[in-house]
């Protein structure tokens, strides 16, 4: 009997695997424990928990967990950190999965009429266990992730901040000549260097810190408020900050360290790291000017 319900119970997780991945979705991108995932795409956050559903039925069926699936939280793992989404709200959101599989109705009508109160409880307790299980491979892997990434970016970091007012001064020099930046043109150089020597200094405080994103959210505030004071259009703010962050690849030492001193993946995340804080920037610029655009009509 017990062999007869584990197997609907998995036939239940993986037929209804996408339609709970949709209402984990809704919940976890509106649940002030998991604010990051408001800002990420629907869909690739409901294809990756509809491939959690389906590993965590094969991990139901068998009596220890596979490589297959240990391999499995690995990538997810890689996932969420390539998402740029906080360890504490990855274990949340897991959690969420978790309660999902209960809250379903369709489980729900089976646990009331199909088995006895012992069943219920071993299942109950199995589900439980195999989360678990999920929550310390894929915490491991995150902090694997975090502690390769942090040595390795930090060699990046130590070159940027050595070269810092050298590389400034190549921004300025650029962003004052280039047809996509023609408000910078009549600025001097002298004025602008600080800016660049700003964001350089603190792309350290941006990339590692605990509390990167609400110190990134500030930071680029600040950004945006400088550049607005000075006449400069949104999308002339946002390139210029994009060219902040070509200057610092196109140092030649900078280019060296990244081609020679990193492995292939090391790279790849480092590159992934920046882009991703670029993407925030771009976004939290073109809130602050946009809030302020209704004022000046």
């Amino acid at each position: 009997m017990m062999r007869t319900y584990t197997l609907k119970y998995v036939e239940l997780a993986e037929q209804h695997a996408e339609k709970m991945a949709k209402r984990w979705a809704l919940d976890v991108q509106n649940n002030a424990k998991t604010p990051t995932y408001k800002n990420l795409n629907e869909q690739k956050i409901i294809f990756q928990c509809v491939q959690f559903y389906r590993n965590f039925s094969k991990m139901f069926v068998h009596e220890k967990i596979s490589e297959e699936v240990q391999k499995y939280f690995r990538s997810y793992a890689v996932d969420c950190y390539a998402l740029g989404i906080p360890m504490a709200e990855m274990v949340y959101a897991l959690i969420l999965m978790r309660r999902h599989i209960w809250l379903y109705a369709e489980f729900q009508m089976i646990f009331s009429s199909l088995i006895n109160q012992q069943q219920a409880l071993d299942t109950l307790n199995r589900t439980i266990l195999l989360f678990d299980y999920a929550s310390y491979d894929v915490t491991r892997e995150y902090q694997e992730l975090m502690k390769r990434d942090k040595l390795e970016s930090i060699k990046l970091l130590d070159i940027l901040e050595s070269n810092v007012v050298e590389i400034a001064a190549n921004w300025a020099a650029t962003v004052r000549k280039d047809r996509q930046t023609v408000y910078y043109h009549n600025i001097p150089k002298e004025k602008l260097m600080p800016q660049a020597i700003k964001f350089y200094s603190h792309l350290r405080t941006l990339l590692f810190d605990p509390e990167r994103f609400e110190k990134g959210r500030e930071f680029f505030r600040q950004y945006a408020e400088t550049c607005r004071q000075q006449g400069i259009p949104l999308h002339e703010a946002i390139y210029a900050l994009n060219v902040m962050r070509r200057q610092m690849w196109l140092h030649d030492e900078f280019q060296r360290t990244f081609v020679n001193a990193l492995a292939h993946q090391q790279a790849v995340d480092s590159l992934m790291r920046i882009m991703l804080l670029m993407d925030y920037a771009a976004f939290d610029i073109t809130h602050y000017y946009q809030e302020r655009m209704p004022q000046e009509n």
